[in-house]
C-alpha cells in the first residue's frame, strides 16, 4: 500500500450558502465528478458512485461510496470512500474540506489522502492529482457552472 496526500484551495464565486448547498446537491455534483455516470444518495451521510474512466486505450467503469463521517453546516466536512469495485483491496481514500468566506465568494480548503496499492495511486494521481491546482480550478469552473444551472443563486 502506499499512501498520497493532496491539498489545495479552491475558489468560488459564490457565497458560502450557495457552494455548501451545492455540494450537497447530488445532481450538481453529479455534473462535476469527472467521468461520473450515476451519484445515488443511499443515506444522509452516504452516496454510491459509478465513473467511467478512459486511459490510452482501455476504457473501466469503477463503483464505489463515500460516507460523510463529520460534518459542521456551512464550515466543515469529512468522508471517507471505501474500495473501488470490482477491484478488491484497491484501498481507500479520506478528505476533508473546510469553507470560509472570501470576499463576495467562497474558498474552500481541501485535503485528500489515498491509501491504496501503488498502482492503484499512480492511476488515482495521472486522472485527478497531476496538477492539483488546475484540477481544482476545473472543478470550481464545473461547479459555479452546475450550482447556476442546478439550484441557481438563491441557494
Amino acid at each position: 500500500m502506499a499512501e498520497h496526500s493532496i491539498a489545495t484551495s479552491v475558489n468560488f464565486n459564490l457565497p458560502r450558502a450557495a457552494v455548501w448547498n451545492g455540494i450537497f446537491d447530488i445532481e450538481v455534483m453529479r455534473r462535476c465528478i469527472p467521468g461520473c455516470e450515476e451519484l445515488e444518495l443511499v443515506n444522509d451521510r452516504q452516496l454510491r458512485v459509478t465513473v467511467k474512466y478512459k486511459i490510452g486505450p482501455i476504457t473501466r467503469r469503477f463503483r464505489t461510496s463515500v460516507t460523510i463521517t463529520d460534518i459542521v453546516p456551512g464550515e466543515f466536512v469529512r468522508f471517507r470512500r471505501g474500495g473501488l469495485e470490482p477491484f478488491r483491496g484497491s484501498g481507500a481514500f479520506s478528505g476533508e474540506a473546510r469553507f470560509h468566506d472570501n470576499g463576495s465568494g467562497t474558498r474552500a480548503d481541501a485535503s485528500i489522502t489515498i491509501d491504496a496499492p501503488t498502482a492503484v495511486v499512480k492511476v488515482i494521481r495521472m486522472i485527478y492529482f497531476s496538477n492539483p491546482e488546475t484540477a481544482a480550478r476545473g472543478f470550481a469552473a464545473d461547479f459555479e457552472k452546475a450550482v447556476h444551472e442546478v439550484v441557481g443563486q438563491q441557494a
